[in-house]
């Protein structure tokens, strides 16, 4: 590691500093204004001046320090509260199953396609309009009516019969303030079983698939006569299965059972994140298929999270993801994986998705390549050529330089390697050189720059940020206008950034480790162990332009170079076939 603190200290003068951190304040309220932000640190602390890669610090002063957590903690409030809209923007992030706001008066102030459909209602009726039996209509308004008068209600989960069909409906509802006044947000459970949950709850819970079904069933809100009548069974056999399940859950009733399964599905954001499920047919040109994230626990007790692209009875490949979680190629190079018969393992990462974050003793990368070597140990994979994404190559030489055993080959792509001059700063774009420069001179800043980075993606949208950070390179704007492309990022994208996560605590500890330890020597280990590196470029790449990654052929010879004149920093996804083609020589004899 550089020893930066040993270093000069440079100050900045007042004035700038009181613009700052005025600027800071305004992210803080509005992350949409984060580029004048960027625009005037990269002013002030890139301002021209030849700055050496030891240069110390800059505004190393507690009291600006406490202005910028400060502003972080209003930049948490302020997202946690819907801006315009509020129940619509509330219905927004509930699209994948019916749900309704219901106000103080017992009426509809808001609901969705789904739960319009499955009750009767539209906006503005009374919930005693609500198509289920009358009985229940009026149990269900008294429960409403207790919450919404009581501040400190708890989550409940209640369940009332259908009007038609004479079957149940279960709806899991919470108060909360929206728009400034009480609310019940409710939704119904039994319209949306995802696709993967089930293999979910068997892992978590030991079920066989004959009593994951009959759990799906008992959320469906089934009697057990009806379960025995669909499954074909004795209904004394489907009670010994539900009694079997109760034990297993340990639970004491369905009630509870169903409150599990449900709370279940909250934390794993199945409903629009987890599943990373997009509808429609997989065969279906520019549609992806439905992929689940599956788990393990690694052996300190931490909860890792992967994916299985292509085919998952293939020949081995690991892929890592980027800073940013894009976690999943266009839908046509996932169909060549699966064509291919190639099982691309996709890990994600410490502090990400449904990843637990990494302790804070040892290095962040330490534990990446750590859980990366766990999660292929638990797959029974000996060896995979490893193919990385911008500066998750990072991550792929230290497990070279840790296991070298483990990988056949790597193939970085959109990446650069250590930064050994200060113009390889100075060349980035204004977004990276902000976030590079950030961590190597203003370090203590940078986590409130990056989880404002997160808040304006979340805001202004995936694609809206992506073409900020990437305008000057037109490969990648018009990469940016393809549905293939666009829905691979969004539907990848949500284990970095989804209504309830963000991932910025685990990126400000990534990129403070790329910029500030030199891990040279990892790269040289592939040259120590003869594993063979391809670099994958594009000249229009606004991180590492054609200078920067000219003196990275310099630095290290023995790695190949293939470099796209037409293609920026998202080269894997622009030249995915010549990706596969350098990735097949190293897979698994079939």
């Amino acid at each position: 590691m550089r020893d930066h603190d040993k270093a000069e200290a440079v100050a900045a003068p007042s004035g700038d500093m009181d613009d700052l951190i005025g600027r800071v304040y305004d992210v803080a309220l509005d992350p949409l204004s984060y580029e004048h932000l960027v625009d005037r640190w990269n002013d002030l602390v890139m301002s021209g001046a030849d700055v050496g890669l030891a240069r110390a610090p800059l505004m190393d002063d507690p009291a600006i320090f406490g202005h910028f957590d400060r502003a972080g903690t209003v930049l948490d409030q302020v997202a946690r509260v819907p801006q315009g809209d509020e129940v619509t923007l509330l219905l927004d992030q509930l699209d994948s199953v019916a749900a309704l706001v219901i106000d103080r008066d017992l009426r509809v102030a808001g609901l969705n396609p789904a739960a319009a459909g499955a009750l009767g209602l539209r906006t503005g009726a009374s919930l005693a309009e609500a198509r289920i039996d009358a009985q229940d209509r009026a149990a269900l308004s008294r429960r409403v009516a207790r919450m919404l008068e009581d501040a400190d209600s708890a989550a409940s989960v209640f369940r009332v019969r259908a009007a038609d069909a004479g079957r149940f409906i279960v709806f899991h509802m919470r108060r909360r303030m929206v728009a400034g006044a009480p609310m019940v947000v409710a939704v119904t459970a039994h319209l949306h079983w995802p696709d993967g949950f089930g293999r979910m709850l068997s892992e978590a819970f030991g079920l066989s698939m004959a009593e994951t079904e009959v759990v799906r069933l008992l959320i469906d809100c089934a009697s057990v006569k009806e379960i025995a009548e669909t499954r074909g069974r004795s209904i004394e056999t489907i009670r010994a299965q539900v009694k079997a399940i109760m034990a297993k859950t340990e639970t004491r009733g369905q009630v509870e059972l169903v409150r599990l399964v449900l709370s279940m599905m909250d934390m794993a954001g199945v409903a629009a994140d987890r599943e990373a499920v997009v509808g429609g047919d997989p065969a279906q040109e520019g549609r992806l298929a439905s992929v689940p994230f599956q788990r393990f626990v690694a052996a300190d007790g931490r909860r890792l999270e992967y994916m299985v692209l292509g085919d998952p009875a293939g020949r081995p490949a690991v892929y890592l993801h980027s800073a940013y979680g894009l976690a999943r190629w266009p839908a046509q190079a996932e169909r060549a994986l699966r064509d291919g018969q190639i099982a691309l393992i996709v890990p994600v990462r410490a502090g990400y998705g449904g990843s637990d974050p990494a302790p804070r003793s040892g290095t962040y990368a330490g534990q990446v390549v750590r859980d990366i070597v766990a999660l292929m140990d638990h797959l029974g994979v000996e060896s995979a050529p490893v193919i990385s994404h911008e500066g998750d190559a990072q991550f792929a030489f230290w497990l070279v330089h840790d296991c070298p055993e483990r990988v056949r080959a790597l193939i970085p792509c959109g990446a650069f390697l250590p930064l050994t001059r200060p113009e390889q700063i100075a060349r980035m774009n204004k977004w990276h050189r902000m976030i590079m420069g950030g961590a190597r001179y203003t370090p203590k800043l940078l986590p409130f720059m990056i989880k404002a980075e997160f808040h304006l993606a979340r805001k202004g949208g995936r694609r809206a940020f992506l073409h900020a950070v990437l305008g000057e390179a037109e490969a990648d704007v018009a990469l940016l206008s393809e549905p293939d492309f666009l829905e691979a990022m969004v539907t990848g994208s949500h284990v970095a950034l989804n209504d309830t996560h963000t991932a910025h605590d685990a990126m400000s500890r990534n990129v403070l480790e790329q910029a500030r330890v030199d891990w040279t020597r990892a790269v040289r280990a592939t040259q120590t162990h003869a594993i063979p590196v391809h670099m994958v470029n594009g000249a229009q790449d606004v991180q590492s332009p054609p200078e920067t990654l000219a003196e990275f052929r310099q630095d290290y010879p023995w790695i190949n170079f293939h470099i796209h004149e037409d293609a920026g920093q998202l080269v894997l996804f622009a030249k995915w076939p010549e990706v596969l083609a350098l990735l097949r020589p190293f897979l698994q004899p079939c």
